[in-house]
């Protein structure tokens, strides 16, 4: 019984990690080629330009992330910001994740009502972290009525209706993971960070809203399936746990026909 559940999890485990390079696979072609069939003709009907920032479809346009994006960075958490009668959720580093947020745990700190008006998220702000995994990246989705972050991440928000900003949360995690274009940008101190200014200089890809949304709908395709593999790992995990522990003070017993068939020689067991 326990090595069904143990193989059902290495299956998933396998899955996982196929769905992963798959991701990686995927990011490599449609920042090279855009949403085109992975084929070598369908490659070879993409005509080309050599950029700065990697072999782009020719009618690609490509602009400094600060013409497309505003950038703000968050309040600065402190000890007189630990209380108050403003106290509010707020965002970490510790929350950001490659293409998620974690908010399991949310910490909160006072924030007055200028403050709010100027670092409240809304749907669609991309953000960044500034130290620990430099460039790490995730949307807000508005998943809790009311959030802000501290100064630690960069909130990128933009008004321009051609610029979709899920296809540049999936660029950044290609360009800092696959492309390694962003990777000496960091400012070199005690503590490596990335300042709002050298962010805004980031050559970025801008290709038509129709394509950026494609991309981003087909990576998304890819993160979902990850996500309920994932899942599925960890719910086997936890009933692997459950059964040994039931197993093992014989809060649970083994059905009567599953233990005869160890105990009957005919059974080859």
């Amino acid at each position: 019984m326990l090595r069904t559940v143990q193989q059902a999890k290495e299956t998933s485990e396998r899955v996982v990690a196929a769905l992963k390079e798959l991701k990686k696979s995927l990011m490599r072609h449609l920042f090279t080629y855009g949403p085109v069939p992975v084929s070598e003709g369908a490659r070879d009907a993409v005509p080309q330009q050599e950029t700065e920032i990697g072999p782009l479809p020719a009618h690609w346009q490509v602009v400094r992330l600060g013409e497309v994006f505003e950038i703000q960075q968050g309040k600065s958490l402190s000890p007189k910001s630990r209380s108050g009668p403003r106290m509010r959720p707020f965002l970490r580093t510790a929350n950001v994740f490659w293409g998620r947020l974690d908010l399991s745990n949310v910490d909160q700190m006072h924030f007055d009502e200028s403050e709010e008006r100027r670092l409240a998220l809304k749907p669609g702000d991309l953000l960044v972290c500034e130290g620990g995994d430099i460039g790490r990246t995730a949307i807000w989705d508005g998943q809790l009525p009311l959030c802000l972050y501290q100064n630690h991440l960069h909130r990128l928000r933009t008004s321009c209706r051609d610029v979709f900003p899920r296809f540049y949360m999936y660029w950044m995690q290609a360009a800092w993971t696959l492309l390694d274009l962003y990777g000496g940008s960091a400012n070199k101190t005690t503590i490596p960070n990335l300042s709002q200014s050298r962010l805004a200089t980031f050559l970025v890809p801008l290709p038509p809203l129709a394509e950026q949304q494609e991309i981003a709908r087909i990576l998304r395709t890819v993160d979902q399936r990850i996500e309920a593999e994932e899942a599925s790992v960890r719910a086997l995990e936890t009933l692997f746990k459950t059964l040994l522990h039931e197993l093992m003070t014989a809060k649970r017993r083994l059905p009567r026909e599953f233990i005869a068939q160890f105990n009957d020689p005919s059974a080859g067991g």
